[in-house]
């Protein structure tokens, strides 16, 4: 298993995108993962647009004078998501501009209830530039897998992510083996438990590279982005980065 960075889901405005900035000069391998939902804006793990234009504007800005730019996804939720599946323009209007400042965008959506739409889904999403990779999630609902394998053989790049536990926070008593060549894993991790199921996932993921998902891990009880929680953990999982 080559391991090639930790992704971590809900940063919102308990932090400043600057502050995500320094993390990822010095853990390059984290990818911050950013909520956007509307109308569902701006709650806890949803930022605004406000700030994710700063964040993508930092990202911008380290692209053209050091190349790199962070790790960003974006996780379309509610009627965003809907809007972009069904081709419609109702919640993605703020959104859209800062699309392409993003490598990858994942899909929360329930796919049976956007069904009518998935036949025209490759056609749509051809139509974001630059191309991002689209996060597709397993959940056991075997129509999320058909969406997936449908879109890569129109061409686009998937990442399946394992997640049986629905975004619960839950860890699986045994991690799936890797769906393609590039796998996510998520449920359950977090400081009290990431570095012992690192080993268990690198057995069930063979020779495939794979990314680690989590974003309960990174809130404190009161559910607030806990920053001091998100240090310890990028500090513990970096000497297990393989690339």
């Amino acid at each position: 298993m080559a391991f090639d960075r930790l992704s971590i889901a809900g940063p919102d405005e308990a932090v400043r995108p600057q502050e995500l900035a320094a993390l990822s000069d010095r853990y390059p391998f984290v990818e911050w993962s950013i909520l956007y939902g509307h109308p569902i804006e701006p709650l806890r793990r949803f930022p605004t647009v406000a700030w994710i234009r700063e964040l993508t504007e930092i990202s911008n800005e380290r692209a053209r004078t050091t190349g790199s730019p962070l790790r960003l996804s974006l996780h379309l939720c509610g009627a965003a998501v809907t809007s972009l599946i069904r081709d419609q323009g109702d919640g993605l209007t703020e959104i859209l501009p800062l699309i392409p400042s993003f490598q990858r965008i994942q899909l929360n959506v329930n796919y049976c209830k956007v069904a009518a739409a998935l036949p025209t889904l490759p056609r749509v999403l051809r139509k974001l530039r630059p191309a991002p990779q689209f996060i597709v999630q397993l959940n056991g609902k075997a129509i999320n897998e058909e969406v997936g394998e449908n879109l890569r053989s129109h061409g686009l790049d998937v990442a399946f992510l394992y997640d049986a536990s629905g975004g619960q926070g839950v860890t699986p008593e045994r991690w799936q083996a890797p769906k393609g060549d590039y796998c996510g894993y998520a449920g359950g991790l977090s400081l009290s438990n990431i570095e012992t199921q690192i080993p268990r996932i690198r057995e069930a993921a063979g020779s495939a590279r794979v990314y680690l998902d989590l974003e309960a891990g990174a809130r404190d009880a009161q559910d607030r982005f806990d920053m001091d929680a998100v240090k310890l953990l990028l500090e513990v999982v970096a000497p297990h980065i393989d690339a």
